[in-house]
């Protein structure tokens, strides 16, 4: 319980201010003289505060003691009438009774289908066997901390996104009003293992190269799409022969606005845009395979689109005919294009657009692959750069009709 006594603020609106949504810049805030309010601050347990401001009476005004008297009479009438009418006993569920209504909150607000997929399976597996009995207001640091035990042989990056699901599910079970306040201060997050992303160095990529021209068409094609562009293997399958335009810029231009998982198409994992120029083999590659049937730009042999899983399945077989590693994980060539285009001397800003990625954090795990510019640094440090700057420097400044030679010392 809080009780501050002011002098009440007024405002002078200005015509079609909407006042109880915000004031615009034009309206004038002023001390209203002689003109005081009590603002009152009840705390109750698992509630938020309750704020109440009230207009003290001028009969009751004149000092500070009187004013001070009026506030305090008004805060014993508010715990009164809060002792007679307590807030009613919440029935908060557990964490397997509100599953459900969880997942159709994601639904409901378009979250995107691996997402919510994602949250069924941290759900089902890691959170409802240890903890689905227990109601949401009774999770703790204790239980947090039994999701990081248990989970002590998965990789970080699984045991974050567990945390961060029950994270998500507390959030949403306040904003929903199932339980009054978020049990636990904060998830406190594993620090992720930093690693240098695998990818091909150009001669073998030049093998891949020249094994998926080999294999299919269709192979080089999506290859390129993401060596050569930048795409995930979901936007890879989501493209369209309409997101690719031809006429623009000098090899045409690719629109990347969408990715599909498991058959559900929608944005991008980022929800960024992308518009991409195409290299001449890109370029090449798309002409080769362009075809009238379905508007898809990869399609299977039977004429359907071609998903993730046929994708990995192809570049399966390229890896095998260029006698590297198979593993059908395509982010091998999508993070080939980040790494040639850093060592070929790309700026991070210029990666981080073509990549889509949100923050340059991400990017930067390409440009340490390149040690030019550490090298060109570290040079400025070298007697023999500096003596080679100073030559320089005294052949520029020597006199007209004496090249090279050098200026005579004054005598000691």
């Amino acid at each position: 319980m809080s009780i501050k006594v002011k002098e009440a603020v007024e405002v002078d609106h200005v015509p079609g201010c909407k006042r109880n949504k915000g004031c615009g810049p034009d309206c004038k805030r002023r001390r209203a003289k002689g003109v005081f309010e009590a603002h009152i601050i009840v705390h109750q347990a698992g509630a938020k505060p309750a704020r109440y401001r009230y207009r003290i009476p001028k009969e009751f005004s004149g000092t500070r003691s009187e004013r001070e008297a009026w506030a305090d009479k008004i805060q014993q009438g508010i715990l009164k009438d809060l002792a007679a009418n307590p807030l009613p006993k919440q029935v908060v569920p557990t964490m397997e009774q509100f599953k459900q209504e969880f997942l159709d909150y994601g639904t409901a607000n378009r979250q995107k289908a691996s997402t919510a997929a994602g949250w069924e399976v941290n759900l089902r597996v890691h959170l409802l066997p240890h903890l689905g009995k227990k109601k949401l207001d009774e999770i703790d640091e204790v239980d947090v901390q039994g999701i990081k035990t248990r989970m002590s042989e998965y990789a970080p990056k699984s045991v974050n996104n567990v945390l961060c699901t029950l994270s998500k599910m507390l959030k949403v079970a306040k904003r929903l009003k199932r339980i009054r306040a978020i049990p636990i201060d904060s998830v406190e997050l594993l620090a992720p293992k930093s690693k240098a992303p695998a990818f091909y160095d150009f001669e073998e990529f030049a093998r891949v190269e020249e094994a998926a021209a080999k294999v299919d068409p269709r192979c080089l094609a999506m290859v390129y799409l993401v060596a050569h562009a930048g795409l995930r293997p979901g936007e890879v399958a989501a493209l369209l022969q309409t997101d690719i335009y031809w006429s623009t810029g000098a090899h045409g231009e690719i629109l990347v606005d969408k990715q599909t998982w498991r058959e559900v198409t929608d944005s991008t994992k980022t929800n960024v845009v992308r518009r991409l120029p195409m290299t001449p083999e890109l370029a090449g590659s798309l002409q080769a395979i362009r075809h009238l049937g379905d508007p898809h730009v990869l399609l299977r042999d039977d004429g359907r689109p071609a998903n993730q899983k046929v994708l990995r399945k192809w570049f399966q077989k390229v890896q095998r005919r260029a006698g590297l590693e198979v593993t059908g994980n395509l982010y091998v060539l999508r993070h080939t294009f980040g790494s040639h285009l850093a060592m070929k001397g790309a700026g991070p800003k210029d990666i981080q657009e073509l990549l889509g990625h949100t923050t340059l954090n991400m990017t930067m795990r390409y440009i340490h692959l390149t040690t030019a510019h550490k090298e060109q640094a570290v040079a400025l440090l070298s007697r023999r750069e500096l003596d080679k700057k100073a030559s320089k420097n005294g052949a520029r400044m020597a006199p007209a009709g004496t090249p090279g030679s050098s200026p005579e010392m004054p005598a000691g």
